[in-house]
């Protein structure tokens, strides 16, 4: 993650600081019609007089996002290419009319929507409609001549949202002996069945409103546990069932009769139940297309690849022969990544220049020192009680959401230059050093809290 600036100001105080960001240019970075040679030089921020480029800022994005965005942008182009193939279009009308049909569904205007999704899941508009919903209406459209709704899947629909359903309590233990005991115990005392559930069962959320679980109905979920439940009559104890690694068995408490919605409504209801059996049929063939897409398609990944960039200089992806250029993935990585990459290179700026002034410098052997420190704090020591760098290195990066390139430019340097630029001021006296070892190993009380 770049380094904010907060936490390195209060070390830049001797440091004449001022800032220009040109944050329009940031967002222009995938346009089209600039030249490769003017993309590079436009300066996108200057720091103290040290200007920082676009080719900077965008060789840093791709270096700590480009693979998640290639990614995305060869799936985005596997359906693309599907779609040229088919002649299906989806229009930016399509993508906009969806969008107001989520909102809608969530009950919230379209602009709170899409400010929901900037604040809750950093999400962007364009992105919101680039990246998910013209791949889902263009998987939907492909499929949609495949995807018909029977009257039989209809009825069951019905039947489950409006059948008759029967309330239970339910009895769940892991062990098949301790179920048939209790399964016993309950049929010689139906009326005891809540308590035996509040004493025993071990589904936390039932046992304690003495076993009693949501309806069940027909056609809404595991089969055999319906034709139990439905089989039973009002007080009855059933016979003990395994589900998964679970044994269960019900007490009916009673029948909940079918629900019969007035003439009027019944239109909306079946276009309601129709839509949502389309929907739900529409993802799967969509996810089973986009497989299909991408278990037939022939890409060759260049971006990371130093032999393959020999191969093919400036691209990133080669799709079924169609070539993915690198600036283009650059300029994705920068409309989502900017802002904060550009706050990194900004911060390591201004701890170079502070270093400059302080006539300091951050050796590799600093930088070896500090990622041996980090290892030995998080555990990862050697037999002979040395640091386990390479492990370490290697749990840092084993998500791939980072590099060891990114993991030093990013947490080791800028902490290291810190170190360096403070070490100075800091003094470590003896008081400092009763009061460590006093918190990590001196006495400790153990407390209850109630949290209101």
């Amino acid at each position: 993650m770049p380094l904010q600036f907060a936490r390195i100001q209060p070390c830049l105080k001797s440091v004449r600081f001022w800032l220009v960001v040109f944050s329009m240019t940031i967002f222009t970075a995938a346009m089209p019609g600039r030249a490769e040679g003017q993309e590079s030089n436009n300066v996108v921020a200057v720091a103290n007089a040290e200007p920082i480029t676009r080719k900077t800022l965008a060789d840093e994005a791709v270096k700590r996002y480009g693979g998640d965005v290639l990614d995305n942008m060869v799936n985005r182009q596997l359906i693309m290419q599907e779609c040229v193939n088919r002649g299906v279009e989806v229009t930016n009308l399509e993508v906009s009319d969806e969008i107001r049909r989520l909102a809608a569904k969530f009950g919230l205007s379209l602009e709170s929507y899409l400010q929901l999704l900037q604040e809750e899941r950093d999400i962007t508009p364009g992105q919101y409609s680039r990246e998910i919903v013209w791949p889902m209406l263009a998987l939907r459209a492909l499929v949609s001549d495949k995807v018909l709704v029977s009257e039989d899947e209809f009825n069951q629909a019905y039947v489950a949202q409006f059948g008759e359903a029967v309330k239970c309590r339910l009895i769940m233990v892991a062990e098949r002996a301790r179920a048939l005991e209790l399964n016993q115990q309950a049929k010689a005392t139906p009326e005891q069945f809540a308590n035996l559930a509040k004493k025993f069962s071990e589904d936390e959320a039932s046992a304690s409103v003495g076993g009693l679980i949501p309806p069940i109905r027909r056609y809404s979920g595991d089969t055999r546990l319906e034709n139990v439940a439905f089989g039973l009559q009002t007080g009855d104890v059933s016979e003990i069932l395994q589900l998964g690694d679970q044994w269960i068995f019900l007490q009916a408490v009673r029948r909940i009769p079918a629900s019969q919605p007035s003439p009027q409504a019944l239109p909306a209801i079946r276009e309601q139940i129709t839509d949502r059996i389309r929907d739900e049929k529409m993802r799967g063939a969509s996810a089973e297309l986009f497989t299909g897409l991408q278990r037939e398609a022939k890409v060759v990944k260049v971006l990371g690849n130093p032999e393959l960039s020999k191969q093919y200089p400036g691209v990133a992806a080669v799709i079924n022969g169609e070539k993915l250029m690198v600036s283009l993935v650059a300029g994705e990585c920068i409309k989502r990544h900017g802002p904060a990459v550009l706050d990194g290179e900004i911060n390591r700026t201004l701890l170079r220049q502070a270093l400059r002034t302080a006539k300091k410098q951050v050796t590799q052997q600093d930088v070896d020192t500090e990622i041996a420190r980090a290892a030995l704090r998080y555990g990862y020591i050697k037999s002979d009680g040395q640091a386990d760098v390479a492990a370490w290195l290697g749990s840092v990066t084993e998500s791939g959401e980072t590099t060891q390139e990114v993991y030093i430019a990013d947490a080791v340097w800028p902490s290291v230059a810190l170190q360096k630029l403070v070490e100075d001021e800091v003094v470590l006296t003896e008081d400092d050093l009763q009061r460590g070892f006093a918190s990590a190993y001196g006495p400790r009380v153990e407390v209850l809290a109630i949290v209101l």
